[in-house]
């Protein structure tokens, strides 16, 4: 197994990222900025590891070269020896491995890795390598029947008054003269459908990438909240 050392610019360019929370397991993060700020990493600083440590064997897309290593794309949530029809190696991780931040770390700083894969130290390295992976593998969008409400957010009662002051944002581009030139309205939708679009929305199955940004912001009490004051509220 060999390691490689840092270029002491590429070390200093990730110095500077965010000390990052654990890259747990979120389908519906898609947000570049968001991803960044989970993964603690600078996808900017982790492009050139990535060509420097990867590429030669990893393709970023399915359509990639895969006769030295297996593609990465839509890596996160992947059960490791996931790819159908790679000769995967033996001494690869267990097959109930999921791969995601917590279980990607250790396998590339060497804990859990195969026989001659690069070990990528320090840790604030991995963090920038990774965040350049989640970024450019994120899944393909699901279709939008795919896309299910958790239950316990259905179950939600949301504060109309608080998402009376949320839909300021909402109205100043779904108001009466928008929808008079065909753009839909937001106005008297069950809580149910209201939920259901916003969904869909963060998981990018339908919507501009402006909606798809905006729901993204938005947590649940948000999304409740404002789905109970378009329920209910006249445009």
């Amino acid at each position: 197994m060999f390691r490689f050392t840092v270029p002491f610019g590429i070390l200093l360019a990730g110095s500077a990222a965010h000390t990052g929370a654990a890259q747990t397991l979120d389908r519906l993060l898609t947000d570049p900025d968001e991803i960044a700020a989970q993964c603690g990493g600078q996808a900017s600083a982790g492009e050139p590891l990535f060509q420097e440590n990867c590429a030669a064997c990893h393709s970023l897309t399915v359509e990639g070269d895969q006769s030295k290593g297996p593609h990465l794309a839509g890596l996160y949530g992947r059960a490791a020896g996931g790819v159908a029809d790679y000769d995967y190696v033996s001494d690869l991780p267990g097959r109930d491995v999921t791969w995601e931040g917590d279980t990607l770390r250790p396998f590339l700083s060497g804990e859990t890795g195969i026989e001659g894969h690069p070990v990528i130290e320090p840790e604030q390295v991995r963090r920038d390598l990774l965040t350049y992976v989640r970024i450019h593998t994120r899944p393909a969008p699901p279709a939008p029947e795919e896309v299910e409400v958790p239950a316990d957010v259905l179950a939600m009662s949301g504060d109309a008054e608080y998402g009376a002051y949320l839909a300021g944002d909402c109205v100043s581009c779904h108001n009466a003269a928008a929808e008079a030139t065909g753009m839909e309205t937001i106005y008297g939708r069950g809580v149910e459908t209201f939920l259901t679009l916003m969904y869909q929305y963060k998981a990018r199955a339908i919507g501009t990438e402006t909606m798809q940004l905006y729901a993204t912001s938005l947590g649940d009490d948000e999304m409740a909240a404002l789905a109970a004051y378009f329920e209910g509220a006249d445009s």
